[in-house]
């Protein structure tokens, strides 16, 4: 059990590695030292601002259209859905979650939901993947 690659079969992917990978990873899985800090550390050296920009620094194939245009706020570009991403997401800090706040920090997840709920054509099918995710990170925590 050293190394184990989890696919939801849609669009998460969970790498788990053993302590004896500490330090010695790079790119889209972070280099793996505890230092939450420095895990969006580009190839170039640079801790990159934001989710959108790190993932952008390890691209590989210049030739692939980048799906990152601008730093736009989705809801902001939407505003129809912003009551629906709100109200929705509004479930990662209800007490359904409550037994996991203090293991996993939820208010990055409800800025991520937000964000995805705003952007994604099927707002219901990118709240599941958030809400999945943020409970992915609490069973790891040994919540639930």
């Amino acid at each position: 059990d050293d190394l184990r690659l989890d696919w939801d079969g849609r669009g998460r992917v969970l790498l788990k590695l053993g302590p004896r990978w500490a330090g010695q990873t790079c790119g889209l899985c972070g280099n793996y030292n505890a230092n939450h800090g420095d895990d969006f550390l580009s190839g170039s050296g640079l801790v990159e601002a934001s989710p959108q920009a790190f993932g952008q620094a390890w691209r590989i194939n210049g030739d692939c259209e980048s799906t990152h245009k601008h730093d736009t706020d989705p809801c902001a570009t939407n505003p129809k859905r912003v009551r629906y991403a709100e109200e929705t997401c509004a479930v990662i800090m209800s007490d359904v979650f409550s037994s996991c706040h203090f293991l996993v920090n939820p208010a990055p997840f409800q800025r991520f939901c937000r964000y995805d709920v705003c952007a994604c054509g099927d707002g219901e099918q990118c709240l599941c993947s958030v809400l999945s995710a943020y409970g992915a990170a609490c069973s790891a925590e040994g919540s639930f």
